[in-house]
């Protein structure tokens, strides 16, 4: 019922005492930052006023052939046994130049989700309710366990082979529950077992490993960035290049998705140095994932854009914290598209859809959907995509929004 309010539990992690970083370390740290605030790619490095009338930066010529080539880059998914998986029909391959071939399509939307054994029960009444469905995909937008539960191998395999059932192609963009808030943080050892960085590493390695969605019927997607599995829990989170394997997009026809790996818990900007190394590595990572994406999208004729992620960013408070700069970049980037664009997302387990840009920045064509989350573990929310609606050549109001967004019960 609209008058519930859950209030989310996402208390700080406690930080052991440690010695301060030396000098250099110190040097490096405020470089990162100051390389998060300014991105170095187009709209990415906008400031969020009022209007963003500013022009976009343009990619130089180098940099449109670097980014043409990407979607071309990657083969072809395969099983467990090497075959290549069928697509199915409309199914996405990154960013590719759109064909004309439109049509309207419903996908699934879910996260934080399951906390305890009793949301493991609805989550399988959901699941069975989707797989019944037609959907092109599902996508879970993090936080598949509770902050309380073990961060073991056994219980993470277990919630993502759950997922891994699914009838239809599923997207996973990670939570903090599951690395953030897994173990203490070791300032002298912090890639040692069951830490954070650690529990980031197993999701790349086990989720990760190739450019293709998780369920039955598997999706291919873009990744920023390869995962190696051989790789070590240090090499993985390396700052030297900023890209991310959970980072990922997909194409539908003229609407463009991408998810970015932003959590709750104040995005996890911890004071130890290699929490706020990892933390500078994924701002500056998401910075050039969303804008080369909403760059490609409208280079290659995409009609809409959805952003999904799993933090709820607060964007109605005006703060300096672990998500300003992605906020930023996220406003940046729906005033210069131009098209419908949708955030979605879950953290606050509390469903709503709004204008969430419209008071403060005038933005018209953006809106915000949150999905259910624990306890609502029996509901679940399906968005209807209408391309018709997204043609500004054939304004017409009888044709209705360019999202319509559908809320279930199991």
């Amino acid at each position: 019922p609209a008058a519930i309010r859950i209030m989310s539990n996402r208390p700080m992690q406690p930080v052991p005492p440690q010695t301060p970083p030396s000098a250099s370390r110190r040097r490096a740290l405020r470089t990162m930052t100051a390389a998060v605030t300014a991105p170095p790619l187009a709209a990415a490095s906008l400031l969020a006023t009022a209007r963003a009338d500013a022009p976009v930066p343009e990619f130089d010529a180098k940099a449109l052939s670097e980014l043409d080539s990407i979607h071309e880059a990657q083969g072809k998914p395969a099983d467990a046994s090497g075959k290549p998986v069928p697509p199915h029909e409309g199914w996405g391959s990154g960013t590719v130049p759109f064909d004309g071939q439109d049509r309207a399509f419903t996908f699934g939307f879910i996260g934080d989700t399951p906390y305890n054994r009793l949301d493991q029960q609805g989550l399988k009444r959901v699941m069975a309710g989707l797989d019944d469905t037609d959907l092109e995909f599902v996508l879970h937008v993090g936080d598949i366990k509770s902050r309380g539960e073990r961060c073991s191998d056994i219980l993470l395999s277990d919630r993502v082979e759950m997922m891994d059932r699914s009838q239809h192609p599923l997207i996973y963009t990670p939570g903090d529950n599951e690395w953030t808030d897994c173990g203490w943080i070791d300032p002298d050892d912090p890639y040692a077992p069951g830490t954070p960085l650690d529990r980031l590493h197993w999701l790349r390695s086990r989720v990760y490993h190739h450019p293709e969605s998780l369920g039955a019927r598997r999706m291919r997607v873009e990744q920023q960035r390869q995962m190696i599995p051989q790789l070590s829990v240090r090499d993985s989170n390396s700052l030297e290049q900023p890209r991310l394997p959970e980072n990922m997009r997909w194409r539908i026809g003229s609407l463009q998705f991408c998810t970015i790996h932003v959590v709750g818990s104040n995005n996890a900007m911890f004071s130890t140095p290699a929490m706020r190394e990892a933390w500078a590595l994924r701002q500056q990572a998401n910075a050039i994932w969303l804008t080369e994406t909403a760059v490609l999208a409208k280079r290659y004729g995409a009609r809409g854009l959805v952003i999904a992620t799993h933090a709820n960013m607060g964007f109605e408070a005006a703060r300096n914290d672990g998500w300003t700069a992605t906020r930023q970049a996220i406003i940046a980037t729906a005033a210069d598209f131009g098209g419908p664009v949708a955030l979605l997302h879950g953290d606050t387990h509390i469903f709503r859809t709004d204008r969430l840009l419209l008071r403060s920045h005038g933005l018209e064509n953006f809106i915000r959907v949150e999905c259910f989350g624990s306890p609502f573990t029996w509901q679940w929310v399906t968005i209807r995509w209408n391309p018709e609606a997204a043609m500004p050549d054939r304004p017409d109001p009888e044709r209705g929004p360019a999202f319509r967004v559908y809320t279930h019960h199991a």
